[in-house]
């Protein structure tokens, strides 16, 4: 993923991860586990 690749480059790896648990989090809620 190029986004996150500049990100770590920007921001450091800490934001990265942060930014994909919050990705991940909008994007696969809850409601569609089965």
């Amino acid at each position: 993923m190029e986004l996150l690749r500049v990100l770590t480059d920007r921001y450091g790896l800490a934001a990265a991860a942060k930014f994909m648990h919050l990705s991940a989090s909008i994007y696969c809620p809850e409601q569609l586990t089965p």
